[in-house]
């Protein structure tokens, strides 16, 4: 990939400040992701189950694993929360000016051993998001926190940071 075009991350130190700016190739190279950022937002419906959907076999990380609604990363420059409107733009179609949404917190790689440093959020739609993008992804569920962690449990392929993010803010376990 050209570098003029590459995606610039921010790395961070363990307090989640600000230290460099690395093009996205070179993060993930030198095994820094515990030092980036990233978004998570969750859909949820009135019965209370997530829209979770598949990575397409093609994507060079992470092929065929459940994700969560939208997840990006956070470019340098920017703020979790600007992250996630433009990620719910480009992975599903979502304009989340129109949107409410709450801020669920922020888990990190020292006190939730997850991936990167990431903040989470949740909106409620009803329906499934009708332009999700189908080059990220190849299929999708509503399932229940407890179906979710039900798949995880018979050896679904999931992002590591998604069981975390269910015990944490659904208490949903692993037991």
């Amino acid at each position: 990939m050209n570098i003029e075009h590459e995606e610039m991350l921010d790395i961070v130190d363990k307090n989640d400040e600000v230290i460099s700016t690395m093009p996205r190739s070179e993060v993930y190279a030198q095994d820094l992701c515990s030092q980036m950022r990233s978004v998570w937002l969750l859909i949820k419906n009135e019965e209370g189950k997530l829209w979770i959907p598949r990575r397409c076999n093609s994507r060079p990380i992470l092929p065929g694993y459940l994700d969560g609604s939208v997840v990006g990363h956070v470019q340098a420059g920017e703020t979790y929360q600007q992250a996630m409107i433009r990620e719910a733009q480009e992975e599903v179609g979502i304009d989340m000016s129109k949107i409410p949404y709450k801020l669920f917190g922020k888990i990190t790689p020292h006190e939730d051993e997850s991936f990167c440093f990431a903040t989470v959020y949740e909106c409620a739609l009803q329906q499934a998001p009708a332009n999700w993008n189908q080059r990220e992804f190849s299929e999708w569920f509503w399932l229940s926190p407890q179906e979710l962690m039900q798949k995880i449990l018979a050896g679904e392929k999931v992002k590591d940071t998604l069981p975390i993010i269910l015990q944490k803010y659904y208490g949903s376990s692993l037991s």
